[in-house]
């Protein structure tokens, strides 16, 4: 298997494509507050589904258990 972080180094095309994320060990982490477009966001504590309909839509703190750290 290819570390996303080996990945990143040898393509920065990806890395350009991927700078509105956060990477923490091999898992692209996105924050309350954020703007990542149409999309279904887990909750990294609690797996609670969050889904943001439009582009313009911020990610909010979970419903579930207020934590602050999504991934898509």
């Amino acid at each position: 298997m290819i570390s996303i972080k080996n990945l990143l180094k040898n393509n920065s095309c990806i890395v350009l494509f991927l700078t509105q994320y956060r990477i923490q060990g091999d898992i692209f982490m996105l924050s309350t507050g954020e703007k990542p477009g149409k999309g279904v966001y887990t909750c990294t504590k609690c797996g609670q589904k969050v889904i943001l309909d439009d582009n313009s839509d911020t990610l909010p703190p979970c419903p579930k258990c207020e934590a602050t750290n999504y991934t898509p």
